[in-house]
């Protein structure tokens, strides 16, 4: 589940990682961000802002999950993840890809949208809504009917001379009864 080095490219970012993430599109090049496996503390120093599982500081954003890690994400450019004792990976990895990469993006100055993405003839096709509504259900239905996933969980969106939906990870993540009323075993 851990190495010493993995290159990814996700959310228009090349990415090493201590942690392999194998449904991730390969990368190449000097990373734009590191995830590295290490002590996370448990609170952040004159939090600015904080909520019952987070605290922010200028450029450090730290999320405390129960069972899962500690991740901190620090000046749009490191994930340090601190796995509790007996911790499932694909856990790690839900929350690494879902808000850990969100902060990430917030602090590079990217728009994370909590949404699911697919590529049309027109463009990119972003479902967006609270954890739960059927974001990536409705996003596998389309990918039943020949749409490409481009992004789920988190979307990344450039936001430069025109908005951007940039790819992230080319997979859904669907509860089993949704693969299951699909008929499917996974999708991506």
């Amino acid at each position: 589940m851990t190495g010493l080095d993995y290159s990814y490219n996700a959310f228009g970012l090349r990415i090493r990682s201590e942690i392999e993430c194998e449904q991730l599109l390969p990368g190449v090049g000097h990373p734009d961000v590191r995830v590295r496996l290490g002590y996370v503390p448990e609170c952040l120093d004159h939090a600015a802002a904080q909520g019952v599982l987070y605290q922010s500081t200028a450029g450090k954003f730290l999320l405390n999950i129960d069972r899962v890690a500690r991740y901190l994400v620090s000046d749009g450019n490191e994930i340090l993840i601190n796995p509790a004792p007996d911790a499932d990976f694909d856990a790690i990895r839900l929350f690494l890809f879902g808000t850990a990469f969100g902060a990430l993006l917030h602090q590079r100055g990217i728009l994370p949208l909590h949404g699911s993405a697919i590529v049309t003839t027109g463009g990119a096709v972003v479902f967006a809504g609270l954890s739960g509504c059927g974001k990536s259900t409705i996003a596998g239905a389309f990918h039943q009917r020949g749409y490409p996933v481009l992004a789920d969980e988190i979307c990344a969106v450039d936001t430069g001379d025109s908005l951007r939906v940039m790819p992230a990870n080319p997979f859904l993540m669907l509860w089993a009864d949704a693969l299951r009323e699909m008929g499917l075993d996974r999708i991506g």
